[in-house]
């Protein structure tokens, strides 16, 4: 068709290649950690269902943080301040950390924290909270470490909200949490870090995004590099890489266009997508290279390769 209509056939591939651009745009990357083993099963719809009804930590961040002297009156409002913050995100559900244990349940009056609000006590006192801390079975070994050396490892668990998770995404909650720890006055003196299932996540999640652009990059380089030293006509590597790259613009965009997200092993479909393309055009050029040194006229000699193809493709 494309040789015998060559005008409309270019018309309908600018048109479809615009399209397709388009669901380009659409492109969502996945973590693809809990697809692996997704099924219609009865099994798989149960455990769905209990996962749904009890939640587990697969969107629990948990914060660290760790300092000299963690226990001083500076370090320990630097800590409640940054708990403050993370309470006022609307990504955020929970905080959980040693400023959440609460003493002893007593009748006629709610528990007070174990970390008073008042920060500015004497050294004894706070002594005497690091020892309680040490002594306290929810605490110690759990939500802070002991000391080695003055020095103290506090855990913060932060659990994400599930419905701005579902409607931001996780790698912007993500990025904002990290905003908040890095812009933190805690930031200043201590060192801070996020780590969990939700960070991993986002981390394939960009990692898949960046091996998008380098495979597609170095394989069209490669591929040119390979064309250039073929043919050693600048026209003919062009011709040959403009197909490649319009099937990867094609396959992304189907992609977008049916909400498929693609994940790290759907990554090796746009290296398998240039390894055929640009193996079919260098058999197609070669074939009308050949014609033409054979005397044939230009159209006859580019589009026989092309009636020949599509009878093999049918």
């Amino acid at each position: 068709m494309s040789a015998r209509w060559p005008a409309r056939a270019l018309v309908v591939l600018l048109a479809l290649s615009a399209v397709m651009t388009i669901g380009l745009l659409k492109v969502k990357t996945d973590d693809a950690l809990d697809q692996f083993l997704r099924s219609a099963t009865p099994d798989y719809l149960a455990f769905e269902e209990l996962r749904e009804r009890f939640p587990a930590s697969d969107l629990d961040v948990y914060l660290a943080v760790d300092g000299p002297d963690l226990l001083s009156p500076e370090h320990l409002q630097q800590m409640q301040d940054l708990t403050f913050d993370l309470l006022l995100s609307d990504a955020v559900e929970s905080v959980v950390s040693v400023f959440s244990l609460r003493e002893p349940l007593e009748a006629g009056r709610l528990p007070a924290p174990i970390i008073p609000d008042d920060l500015t006590q004497g050294p004894e006192t706070l002594s005497a909270l690091g020892k309680r801390l040490d002594e306290h079975p929810l605490a110690h070994g759990r939500l802070i470490s002991k000391s080695v050396d003055g020095n103290r490892l506090a855990l913060f668990l932060v659990a994400l909200n599930r419905d701005e998770v579902a409607k931001r995404g996780l790698p912007v909650i993500i990025g904002e949490l990290g905003t908040i720890v890095s812009e933190s006055a805690a930031a200043t003196d201590l060192r801070l870090g996020l780590s969990g299932m939700p960070v991993m996540k986002v981390e394939v999640i960009d990692s898949t995004r960046r091996d998008i652009l380098v495979f597609n990059a170095v394989g069209l380089l490669v591929g040119a590099v390979i064309l250039g030293l073929f043919f050693r006509r600048w026209r003919l590597v062009l011709i040959a890489n403009v197909p490649a790259l319009l099937a990867i613009i094609w396959s992304l965009g189907l992609f977008g266009w049916t909400g498929t997200r693609i994940d790290p092993l759907m990554n090796a479909v746009m290296p398998l997508v240039l390894v055929v393309t640009i193996n079919n055009a260098m058999h197609f050029l070669f074939a009308v290279c050949r014609n033409l040194d054979a005397g044939t006229a230009k159209v006859k000699a580019s589009s026989k390769p092309s009636r020949r193809s599509g009878l093999l493709a049918r």
